[in-house]
Formats: structure tokens, sequence, C-alpha cells
């Protein structure tokens, strides 16, 4: 975002007069604008990718790793 979408932008998050709901409304149709959902699910995604790679490669039995591999699988399938 730039130009005057992002002092538009600035000031939705800085202006203490604008209405919250307004403001909420505002921010939510610039990020989907700007398809930061997306956006993000890719970099979770890829992040993901390159700690399972280092996971793998940890000199650690598998039952050992056994519990962190269930917690970030649960973490990867949640919902927001």
């Amino acid at each position: 975002i730039s130009g005057e979408d992002r002092i538009r932008l600035e000031g939705l998050y800085t202006d203490p007069s604008i209405d919250p709901e307004v403001k909420i409304k505002e921010v939510l149709r610039y990020f989907e604008e700007a398809e930061v959902k997306r956006l993000t699910e890719e970099k979770i995604a890829e992040y993901y990718s390159l700690a399972r790679k280092s996971f793998v490669a940890l000199g650690v039995t598998d039952e050992k790793k056994a519990p962190l591999r269930i917690y970030t699988e649960k973490m990867m399938g949640r919902s927001f």
C-alpha cells in the first residue's frame, strides 16, 4: 500500500477520533485488497517447511521428537 492509501491506513491506526468499528472495517478492507491472509499463509508454510527440515535433521530419536511434532502439527492445522 502506498500513497494516499498508506496515509489513510496510518491515520486509521493513529487517529483516536475515528470510530473503532469504522477503523476495523477499513483496515480489513485494506488487508483484503493487499491479500495479507494469502501472503501470511504462504510465509507460514515456508517457515514451517524450513523448520521441519531442521527438525528431521536433529540427532534425537523420533520417540523424543514425537511430542513436539504432534504439537507443531496441531498448530499448523488451527484456524484463525
